[in-house]
């Protein structure tokens, strides 16, 4: 290895200019490992990484649960035997962690709450409540400040 990059997300305390006092992730279980796969091989496809000088070995955590400012929402970690390499691949992964990903995002604020992005519109609320009733009911009895652990290495 001749790179590591890394890129930590931690919870701003504001967001467009409105105080944020904590955040709560939901996350599709069944789909963010096979997803978080999709999006590590389109990363070695994107960036032409491969097992011999350009390999990359990657790891993406995210917090699921109740994330209070301050403290960090994601992580991703790129070794590569290049640091341009890592620091492209570190770049991708947030960026498709982000668009792709079967995780929601709702922030929480003095006055109320609301769910944040395009995949948190009214149209998907219905899939989106039947997919985290159950496991809600598992938080309930693990924790709710729990970590989903994506990772691939080659």
């Amino acid at each position: 290895c001749g790179a590591l990059a890394c890129c930590v997300g931690p919870t701003r305390d504001n967001h467009l200019g409105k105080p944020v006092t904590r955040l709560e992730y939901e996350a599709f279980d069944a789909m963010t490992g096979p997803e978080m796969a999709r999006i590590f091989e389109r990363c070695r496809k994107e960036l032409e990484a491969d097992d011999g000088a350009h390999a990359l070995r990657m790891l993406c955590q995210h917090r699921v649960g109740v994330v209070h400012v301050g403290e960090a929402s994601v992580l991703i970690a790129v070794a590569s035997p290049h640091r341009e390499l890592a620091f492209r691949a570190c770049r991708f992964l947030i960026d498709e962690l982000k668009r792709t990903l079967p995780i929601w995002k709702k922030e929480f604020h003095v006055d109320g709450s609301h769910w944040v992005g395009e995949r948190s519109c009214a149209a998907l609320e219905p899939a989106r409540s039947a997919i985290v009733r159950s496991r809600r009911a598992r938080t309930a009895v693990r924790g709710c400040a729990q970590v989903v652990a994506l990772s691939a290495a080659e």
